[in-house]
């Protein structure tokens, strides 16, 4: 994979461990568009056991995908892309002249990539509005050698259809109800492109790029997200279904209330009493409750009157 890209992927792993899980994204249908830096890695290029190597410079990256999000883990996506790079310099690695090995010249032209992507993503939902994720996808890649040219000699300007993969890590960044700011690292390889030169000889070469993306994500439907209004009408709601309807301890009542909401991770209901009530104790069986703590609960009908 390369160590830069190892880094990357440490990176954004080791950014997760800021954050805990939480805010979630409802299902449904969702556009993106990206755009970044491409460092496409040096190429060997061979046949007739001859390799030249070229040499590129920094190009461009730009995407736009159609994808579902199936829940607050998972989504997936068709993705179109277009990366360009120009071709800097090309250098005899090997040939049947060993004078000639390591001979750089200054080289025009570019390499082009057009891809279409089967993407999957793995979500990391987090009480922060910054959630990470991992990805990966498999496709297949047109990639095309452009009027590379040394001097007035070309050497080669043609295309070939290939498979290709590609391999991310990212941060997205929750801006509204519909809107994701997005921030990833791609890794895109394919298998070995074959060409022809300008002579009629065919050699292999390869594609490996390191690609940066920024980009936006929108929803069609709003983003699931629990409102304080509607966790508090649902906590009362079951505050009133869970007050025991015999005895008239008022500590056993409010204890009763305190413990069935505890009973469930996360339930809305022990918030809210702990809100409205202010319980200072997270063990529904270490009394004693506070005077205040008793009339509050009383008054709201939680534990029941005397």
């Amino acid at each position: 994979m390369g160590y830069i890209s190892v880094k990357i992927l440490v990176f954004f792993l080791f950014s997760y461990a800021l954050f805990s899980c939480s805010i979630a994204h409802s299902e449904g249908f969702y556009l993106s568009g990206q755009v970044g830096p491409s460092i496409l890695q040096d190429a060997d290029n061979e046949a007739n056991s001859i390799i030249l190597t070229t040499s590129h410079d920094v190009g461009f990256n730009v995407s736009g995908a159609l994808g579902y999000q199936w829940n607050k883990y998972l989504r997936g996506e068709l993705e179109l892309s277009y990366q360009r790079n120009g071709v800097k310099t090309l250098t005899v690695t090997q040939s049947s002249f060993p004078s000639l090995n390591g001979l750089a010249v200054k080289t025009d032209g570019d390499v082009r990539l057009f891809n279409v992507m089967l993407n999957g993503f793995w979500d990391f939902p987090s009480n922060s509005p910054v959630v990470p994720y991992l990805m990966g996808g498999v496709g297949v890649s047109s990639v095309a050698l452009e009027d590379v040219t040394t001097g007035s000699i070309l050497f080669a300007d043609d295309s070939t259809g290939v498979t290709a993969y590609q391999l991310g890590a990212g941060l997205d960044y929750d801006f509204s109800e519909r809107i994701d700011l997005t921030l990833g690292y791609r890794l895109l390889g394919t298998s070995d492109p074959e060409f022809e030169d300008s002579t009629g000889v065919k050699f292999d070469s390869e594609i490996l790029s390191h690609n940066i993306a920024f980009g936006v994500r929108f929803y069609f439907s709003p983003k699931s997200k629990t409102t304080s209004s509607s966790i508090s009408a649902s906590a009362k709601r079951s505050l009133e279904n869970s007050k025991i309807s015999n005895g008239n301890e008022e500590i056993k009542s409010a204890r009763n209330a305190v413990s069935d909401a505890q009973g469930v991770k996360n339930d809305p209901r022990l918030l809210l009493i702990k809100k409205e009530c202010g319980l200072v104790t997270n063990n529904p069986h270490s009394p004693p409750y506070t005077k205040e703590f008793l009339n509050c609960m009383k008054e709201r009908g939680w534990a029941q009157k005397k």
